[in-house]
């Protein structure tokens, strides 16, 4: 448990059907990364890396991103 600001707090908006945040690995510097879907366009999601600085959020397309089964 640790007290965050509110730029580490990721809303809801862009949950799943039951309400989960949607969960990924995405591709940096040749390894996997976890990472949370904050909004997507089109074939492109804009991430998050939870426990990293806001500044590390980007845009990724398809091909370096992977979605749990």
């Amino acid at each position: 448990d640790e007290w965050v600001m509110s730029n580490r707090i990721i809303e809801p908006k862009e949950a799943d059907e039951a309400g989960a945040q949607k969960t990924v690995q995405v591709e940096w510097g040749g390894d996997w990364w976890p990472a949370v879907i904050l909004k997507q366009e089109k074939d492109r999601y804009y991430i998050t890396y939870p426990g990293w600085d806001s500044s590390w959020d980007e845009w990724v397309t398809k091909e370096r991103i992977r979605f749990p089964k």
